[in-house]
C-alpha cells in the first residue's frame, strides 16, 4: 500500500489547500491544512493494513492530533474501486470500514476523499490504494433440476433486493468485541472466494463466505453481538438470518432448518439464532455464513482472526510530531511523500 501526497483532483476546488502524505509502517497519513488555519489544522486519514488483498478489510480514520477540531468536520464522503464507504463519527473521528471484493484485479487504485465543514467548505483528498494478487480455488458442484429451477433471474432479484434492504440503515456504533466467533462446528466445505462451477457452467459470481457442513438441527449461534435485520425465507438462500453489527458491518446465516430470532432483536455473541439446515439452493445440511461490509462478502476468516476495531486506531503519528504549525514556505504548494518499502 502506499500513498500519493500532493496530488489534486482537478475537477476539485482551487488549489489554496495543501495535502501531505507519508509512510509509517503501512499507514498513511495525509495532513490537511485548512485556509483559516494557519497554524495548521492536521487532517489526517489512516488506513489499514499495509498490504490489501482481494477479499480483505480496510479501516480507514479521519482524525486530527488536536481532535477538537475534528468537531469543525461536518461530513466525509469517499470513493474508491467504485465503492462509497460510509464514515460514522467515533468519538471525535470519522471512520469506515471498507470491503476489498474478492474479484478485484492486482493494481493500484485511487482513494478519494472529500471531507465537509460545517462552514460549507469542501476539501478534497487523494491517495492511493495497493491491491495484491489472490489465487482463488475452483470447485465443481452437481445440482439436480429442482435445484437450479430455483437460479431464476427474478428469484436471485427478489432475493438480493430483501437482504440489500435489511442492510441499508446500519447501526452507527460497533456493536461487536474482539474478534468474530465460529458460529457452528462443523466441516468446511466451501471457503470464501472460491469460483464454482454448477454442473460445468459458472455460477457468476464467487463463492460469498464459508459453508460448514453440519448434521441437521445443529445450532447457528451469532459470530458477535448484533441486532437482527432479517429474518425470514429466501428462494436460494433458504431460512436466513441477518445481523447487523455496527459500522455496516453484517454477517449473514443461510440455508437453516430453523429461525430462533425476530427481526429488531438484539443478541449477543453466541446466542443461538436458528439450526443447520438445508433450505433453498443447497445440496445436504450445513451452514453457508457470509461476512458483509455493506454488500460486499468479504472473507471472513479475517474477523475470526482479527478485531475489525483494530483496523480503526488512532492515525499515524502527525506530520509535525511536535504539534507545531504547518511552515508558511510549505502554504499553498504540495509535496510528495517518499515511496512505500517493498
Amino acid at each position: 500500500m502506499g500513498a500519493e501526497g500532493g496530488v489534486p483532483l482537478r475537477r476539485w476546488r482551487p488549489l489554496w489547500w495543501l495535502v501531505l502524505g507519508a509512510v509509517f509502517t503501512g499507514v498513511v497519513a495525509i495532513t490537511l491544512v485548512l485556509p483559516w488555519e494557519r497554524e495548521a489544522f492536521h487532517c489526517e486519514l489512516a488506513f489499514e493494513p499495509a498490504v490489501v488483498l482481494p477479499g480483505d478489510l480496510v479501516g480507514l480514520t479521519l482524525n486530527s492530533p488536536r481532535g477538537e477540531r475534528m468537531l469543525r468536520v461536518a461530513g466525509v464522503s469517499a470513493r474508491v474501486l467504485d465503492l462509497e464507504p460510509r464514515f460514522f463519527r467515533q468519538g471525535q473521528a470519522m471512520v469506515a470500514l471498507v470491503g476489498i471484493p474478492s474479484t478485484t484485479p492486482p493494481g493500484r487504485y485511487e482513494l478519494e476523499v472529500e471531507v465537509l465543514t460545517t462552514r460549507g467548505e469542501l476539501y478534497p483528498l487523494l491517495t492511493v490504494v495497493e491491491v495484491g494478487e489472490r489465487q482463488f480455488p475452483v470447485q465443481h458442484l452437481q445440482a439436480g433440476q429442482t435445484l437450479t429451477a430455483l437460479l431464476t433471474a427474478a428469484n436471485l432479484a427478489e432475493d438480493r433486493a430483501k437482504t440489500t434492504a435489511a442492510r441499508a440503515t446500519p447501526v452507527t456504533e460497533p456493536l461487536w468485541e474482539g474478534p468474530f466467533l465460529m458460529p457452528v462446528e462443523g466441516r468446511l466445505t466451501t471457503d470464501y472466494g472460491q469460483r464454482r462451477y454448477i454442473n460445468h457452467a459458472p455460477s457468476g459470481n464467487p463463492h460469498s463466505g464459508l459453508d460448514i457442513a453440519a448434521p441437521q438441527g445443529t445450532p447457528v449461534t451469532a459470530a458477535a453481538r448484533g441486532v437482527v435485520t432479517f429474518a425470514g425465507d429466501l428462494h436460494v438462500s433458504g431460512k436466513t438470518v441477518i445481523l447487523d453489527h455496527g459500522l455496516n458491518l453484517f454477517t449473514l446465516y443461510l440455508h437453516l432448518s430453523t429461525i430462533l430470532v425476530e427481526v429488531g432483536q438484539e443478541v449477543p455473541a453466541g446466542h443461538a439464532i436458528g439450526r443447520v439446515g438445508s433450505t433453498g439452493f443447497s445440496t445436504g445440511p450445513h451452514l453457508h455464513w457470509t461476512v458483509s461490509v455493506g454488500l460486499v462478502p468479504v472473507n471472513p476468516w479475517f474477523v475470526l482472526e482479527r478485531d475489525p476495531l483494530e483496523l480503526l486506531g488512532e492515525p499515524a503519528a502527525a506530520i509535525w510530531p511536535d504539534g507545531g504549525s504547518c511552515p508558511d514556505a510549505l502554504l499553498g504548494r504540495s509535496a510528495s511523500p517518499p515511496s512505500p518499502p517493498r
